[in-house]
């Protein structure tokens, strides 16, 4: 697929399909001076582990230039950016849940929900090998052996705690009644959605609204929608013979140019396009 705007980075916004550990990866290999990522959140945690070159991470406002043989860790719930330098750069993304990795026991009480929660954050660069083994491991059992990619990370989270590479974080009361705000768009955004409404229902002004939701997740509240929107026809096209008109409507798209327009603009291919080219 020719002229097709960074892909990879476009699976980076999808839901995330997690392989037999419970762990997602990619490998991203970007020319100089590109957008990685534009700015977003999501629950999950991610790693990225950089082979070559470099990569300007913006995380909540924190810069990071980070080098050959270091790790960028991105907490849940953090919106974050990032640009490649000079050199381009060469990075693996490691994604996982948490949730997948909670238990009963007072040690995943006590060490993984805080960080799920956000009352800690833990440190968002390390570079020491004790680290990069760790994730490396990871990396390199994810395909052979589940079993032992799952303790490489309980080992790399716990690196952490036994470093003392975190801290504790408490999130504006504000920001968390504003989450209410993202579950409800998570839950509804296939159906007839605006501003106004929303704002009526949370009893915000719309002013308010578009300011906060900005500062949370880093896109506007129509980016947002839309970017869930074309999550889900994105899914469509590739496991249902659907039309793409069908797909439109089901996906909250009342406009079969504007959903065609939406799709091209983010995907920088049609929608008919897009589905030939999975059969290729």
């Amino acid at each position: 697929m020719k002229n097709v705007k960074n892909l990879d980075y476009q699976k980076e916004l999808t839901p995330v399909v997690y392989a037999e550990s419970g762990i997602k990866i990619l490998h991203m290999s970007l020319q100089p001076q590109k957008l990685a990522f534009s700015t977003h959140w999501h629950n999950r945690i991610e790693l990225l582990r950089i082979i070559s070159g470099s990569l300007i991470v913006n995380i909540n406002g924190e810069v990071i230039t980070a080098e050959k043989n270091s790790v960028v860790v991105i907490n849940p719930c953090l919106s974050h950016t990032g640009f490649t330098e000079k050199d381009g750069a060469e990075y693996i993304v490691i994604s996982f849940d948490m949730n997948n990795f909670l238990n009963s026991s007072v040690a995943s009480s006590k060490y993984l929900s805080p960080i799920l929660e956000q009352k800690i954050l833990l440190d968002n660069y390390v570079n020491t090998p004790i680290f990069i083994s760790e994730v490396d491991n990871i990396i390199k059992h994810f395909k052979t052996d589940p079993l032992f990619t799952i303790s490489s990370v309980y080992r790399f989270l716990s690196l952490f705690f036994k470093n003392e590479k975190f801290r504790q974080f408490e999130k504006p009361y504000n920001n968390q009644a504003f989450y209410k705000i993202i579950k409800y768009l998570n839950e509804h955004f296939c159906e007839s959605l605006s501003i106004s409404t929303i704002s009526k229902i949370f009893g915000y002004s719309e002013t308010y609204l578009c300011q906060k939701f900005k500062e949370c997740t880093g896109l506007t509240v129509i980016n947002y929608i839309n970017i869930l929107r074309l999550e889900k026809a994105q899914m469509l096209l590739k496991t249902t013979n659907k039309s793409i008109s069908e797909i439109a409507f089901l996906c909250g798209f009342n406009d079969l140019n504007y959903f065609s327009h939406c799709f091209k603009n983010n995907l920088n291919i049609s929608p008919s396009n897009f589905r030939k080219h999975l059969n290729l």
